[in-house]
């Protein structure tokens, strides 16, 4: 199973996109739950907040109440052959005094092809590594049914 993008607004619904391989092509499925997932789900999708806000150098009102709702994974073809990770962040930030969100997209990251790339803008941090593997293992244990509401079942998407 391959994660390709994860969604959680507030508790209202989580969606998880992801690939399957069937006996002949590789499918890919959605499924939502308007349930709870489990706080180690949420935990791990905010474990990006920071390396959001240091890659994209948000201020220190995103570090302080933003929150991120999302994130969506991809490969592309790399020159010379083969495949390359890349990444995109969705978070909100509701700035004081005011009631309606401010919405963010990061830039689709890539993975650095060589030494020269890594540690530069555009590019997924190797330090991410860790955070990456958490929030898909977590998004595999929602969809397994680790929910707060576990007895109740996941929906595919309408």
């Amino acid at each position: 199973m391959d994660i390709r993008k994860i969604r959680h607004y507030d508790g209202k619904e989580t969606r998880v996109t992801f690939e399957e391989a069937t006996k002949d092509e590789t499918e890919e499925r959605t499924r939502t739950s308007r349930h709870a997932p489990e706080k180690s789900f949420v935990d791990a999708l905010q474990a990006f907040l920071p390396l959001l806000v240091a890659s994209c150098d948000l201020g220190d009102a995103w570090a302080k109440s933003g929150v991120i709702t999302g994130l969506t994974f991809g490969e592309e073809r790399a020159k010379g052959g083969g495949t390359r990770f890349n990444l995109m962040l969705h978070a909100r930030h509701t700035p004081s005094g005011h009631s309606a969100p401010i919405l963010f997209n990061s830039p689709l990251m890539h993975e650095a092809r060589d030494e020269k790339e890594i540690g530069k803008p555009g590019y997924v941090p190797s330090d991410w590594d860790d955070a990456i593997d958490e929030v898909k293992k977590q998004a595999i244990r929602f969809l397994q049914g680790k929910r707060q509401q576990a007895d109740l079942p996941l929906a595919p998407a309408a």
